[in-house]
């Protein structure tokens, strides 16, 4: 006499089961996986817009003292760069650049570097000679107060240089000129068709 759980369930009519062999830990990693992605989409939006900062640096210096000087911030239309994992270093160099939430001073965005600069500082020239140098680095765009900090290495990782400055959004520019705080400098937002310059202006006070 066949009893209604004589029969064998099938593992498509129920969803109810374990999640066990190999269907169910695919199943399980699938899961896994889209929370994570989920949680560095919701992590990445926490602090940056979809756009790009540009930072135009000056080095400058020969092999005794180095400075660093900001020339002009760039902003471009989208962010083509990791949307995760943003506090990490893949590869070190002989610098690097750490953005940092302006309020909690939680680092948010790492980014390392090696330049002309600091391999012409190895050269007999640089002992004699002072130098600067133009360098041009990608960073996502904050969306709220940040601060930016530019560090220069030397051979044995020691920091030979290091400037920080701040950059506050300004929100939405949409062909609207707007001021924020640079430092203890104005910049001023301009539009110029598919990218936003940012210049600054120095005042007295």
């Amino acid at each position: 006499m066949k009893t209604p759980f004589s029969t064998p369930l099938s593992p498509l009519s129920t969803p109810f089961l374990p999640l066990g062999g190999v269907r169910g830990r695919l199943l399980l990693c699938m899961m896994l996986l889209t929370s994570v992605l989920t949680a560095a989409a919701q992590a990445f939006d926490d602090y940056f817009d979809d756009r790009t900062l540009r930072l135009d640096y000056v080095f400058a210096g020969d092999a005794n003292q180095q400075d660093i000087y900001v020339d002009q911030l760039v902003q471009l239309p989208r962010w083509y760069g990791r949307h995760e994992r943003l506090a990490e270093l893949p590869l070190e160099g002989n610098g690097q650049i750490t953005v940092r939430c302006h309020h909690s001073q939680q680092i948010i965005y790492r980014h390392s570097f090696s330049t002309l600069f600091q391999e012409w500082l190895a050269t007999n020239e640089a002992k004699h000679v002072r130098r600067s140098f133009e360098n041009v680095f990608l960073v996502p765009f904050p969306c709220d107060t940040d601060n930016i900090t530019v560090q220069l290495f030397d051979f044995h990782q020691q920091v030979q240089a290091s400037m920080t400055h701040t950059v506050k959004s300004c929100g939405d520019l949409h062909g609207k000129e707007i001021y924020c705080i640079f430092a203890s400098e104005i910049m001023r937002f301009v539009i110029s068709y598919s990218e936003t310059r940012i210049s600054y202006k120095g005042h007295s006070g």
